[in-house]
């Protein structure tokens, strides 16, 4: 995929800075059922917050060569044939939406597309109908995650719940690696504040040192006080293992809604990042964002 902070695409750094909003959603859409789980969440939070849904389906040259004309407006028809039916499906519903048809690079399109329509989210499923390898989470993903100008949701493939499922009311899972930036406590503090949720912090270390336990126990204490006096209840815990087994596996004790998991770094992932197992794995959606 080619790079995605192109010359067409400037990210403002309001774009990252200012704070959390659901005025208008981006839904990468492309029938899979990802897709359809994210359609379903986006018109449960566009409902709830007045929202605008914006769904986009992004034709790839390489999966539809532009050589073969036939076969690419074959495509191209049965995009906005699908998107007319979403918007048949959302207006039934009273929510505002258009549908947006693009060629190109999908990581790079859909970069794009978030800046130009100035999107507060991003909702896509990290395997839509062309993934080949369920065993990574693929290049389009990983780049997105590292370069977006705006949270992401994102719809792994072991997802099984709703946003609003009715069993899904337990904390909002906030996994943190130390140290972490005040840019990432206020974020995730915005993001609690404005889904009204509780939050719990975990963090996994993946050998035990007894010696470091204390630390890492007084660090969690200090964060959970800043979610506290900002009016959030929080609770804390510190576990040892493998960190993307840990935090699946605790989302699912904890029935939480939704995992929220910064981004530290604005680069590359590896495929075997901690981010990208706990995508494949989750049973619940991923809420990500990256801060400056």
């Amino acid at each position: 995929m080619n790079d995605l902070l192109t010359k067409d695409a400037v990210v403002r750094p309001s774009m990252l800075t200012r704070p959390f909003g659901l005025k208008r959603i981006l839904l990468a859409y492309d029938a899979s059922p990802a897709a359809e789980r994210a359609l379903a969440d986006a018109s449960t939070l566009a409902r709830r917050f007045h929202s605008e849904i914006v769904a986009a389906h992004v034709q790839s040259p390489e999966q539809t060569p532009l050589n073969n004309l036939a076969e690419f407006r074959q495509e191209r028809n049965y995009a906005e044939t699908e998107l007319q039916e979403v918007r048949v499906r959302l207006n039934a519903l009273g929510l505002s939406y258009r549908g947006v048809v693009r060629t190109g690079a999908v990581g790079d399109t859909l970069f794009n597309l978030c800046v130009e329509e100035d999107a507060d989210l991003l909702m896509f499923g990290a395997y839509g109908l062309g993934s080949q390898d369920r065993h990574t989470l693929g290049s389009t993903a990983e780049h997105l995650l590292t370069a977006l100008p705006c949270p992401a949701m994102v719809y792994g493939p072991s997802v099984k719940f709703t946003f609003d499922a009715e069993e899904r009311g337990g904390p909002v899972l906030l996994p943190l690696a130390f140290p972490c930036s005040s840019a990432q406590i206020r974020k995730a503090t915005e993001i609690a504040k404005f889904f009204k949720a509780s939050i719990e912090i975990l963090h996994v270390a993946e050998t035990i040192v007894p010696i470091q336990l204390h630390h890492l126990e007084e660090e969690s204490r200090r964060i959970t006080l800043l979610f506290e006096n900002a009016g959030i209840k929080a609770t804390w815990s510190v576990l040892y293992g493998q960190p993307w087994k840990a935090i699946a596996k605790r989302s699912i004790g904890h029935a939480s809604p939704f995992i929220l998991l910064p981004i530290k770094y604005r680069h590359i992932m590896a495929s075997d990042h901690v981010a990208a197992h706990v995508i494949r794995e989750s049973e619940v959606p991923i809420l990500t964002y990256s801060v400056l």
